[in-house]
């Protein structure tokens, strides 16, 4: 039977849970907080979660782990100020350029030479960025819900993206269980027991709210569309048709910049097309990347 969604926390058949596949790492004297299942694959692909508050690897990605550790080795982080890794002030480089550092250096530390990069909104700008200026420890690329510069037709911020600003500076139960509601097309998936789940992520660690109010958030000049001509590997960008967070347009300037990229639309779906459509995603994006795997094993004696 197909697995649709669950607003618990579990994965679809518990083999893989938060406690048995969480670690930690030290990165630049940051404590990392991670899971990885699937070390026995050869390739690796990375998932990167949202910005807002609340979110997390785990929390993001928990209906994606088991199936894509079936084919790769699957790395959920959390990011400095995210999840259960450590609170870090930083006012010399923005979070997008902090994250890039961890992530650089983390697959330094692991051996992972290349990585595969799953990117969700936040983790999309992270993912981005990493595609441009850490080219060289990048394999295959993954963006949704993500952009780079303004969007020509939806005025910005959007919706959600105010609301999860007001969250930042004055948390309630009631704006995160409007901003739920907002991440995805259908209402109804968006159960008590789900918006109990994110409220106690929220509040589970003040210092990381401080710590991201007091540091640089995103510099004037982070638009980088005009660079990725230069990103040759393999890029799918997924979009939810109901996306309230970033525009279509946003998607198709990115299928278009990349050079090497395909766009593929969920209709029924919102800005969290990984766990709203689940089935779909999953089974589209792991097909992609196994297609692309194949590819390069193909031209490898070629280029040798």
């Amino acid at each position: 039977m197909a697995f649709k969604y669950s607003t618990s926390g579990k994965t679809q058949t518990g083999r893989l849970t938060y406690e048995n596949t969480e670690k930690y790492i030290n990165i630049n004297g940051i404590n990392i907080h991670y899971h990885e299942a699937g070390e026995e694959h050869e390739d690796a692909i990375v998932f990167l979660h949202g910005g807002g508050l609340g979110a997390s690897g785990w929390f993001n990605f928990y209906l994606n782990i088991e199936p894509f550790s079936e084919h790769f080795r699957t790395i959920l982080i959390d990011m400095p100020n995210f999840g259960r890794s450590d609170a870090y002030v930083h006012t010399d480089v923005s979070a997008t350029e902090l994250d890039g550092e961890v992530l650089s250096e983390f697959l330094k530390q692991k051996g992972i030479a290349k990585a595969s990069l799953v990117g969700n909104s936040k983790g999309g700008g992270d993912a981005i960025h990493f595609s441009v200026h850490y080219n060289d420890q990048l394999d295959l690329l993954c963006l949704m819900g993500a952009r780079t510069g303004p969007s020509l037709f939806d005025p910005l911020p959007h919706e959600g993206t105010r609301l999860l600003g007001e969250i930042l500076r004055e948390p309630s139960r009631d704006k995160v269980e409007r901003v739920l509601h907002l991440f995805v097309a259908d209402d109804d998936i968006i159960t008590p027991e789900f918006v109990e789940m994110r409220w106690q992520s929220v509040t589970a660690n003040e210092e990381h709210r401080q710590a991201r109010l007091k540091s640089v958030s995103m510099r004037p000049n982070s638009n980088l569309i005009h660079r990725l001509h230069e990103v040759k590997q393999p890029v799918f960008v997924v979009f939810g048709a109901h996306d309230r967070f970033a525009a279509l347009d946003s998607s198709v300037s990115l299928m278009r910049h990349y050079p090497n990229s395909e766009l593929y639309v969920i209709r029924n779906s919102g800005h969290w097309a990984q766990w709203e459509t689940p089935d779909e995603f999953n089974e589209m994006t792991i097909a992609w990347a196994l297609r692309q795997k194949a590819a390069q094993r193909e031209a490898a004696p070629a280029a040798g």
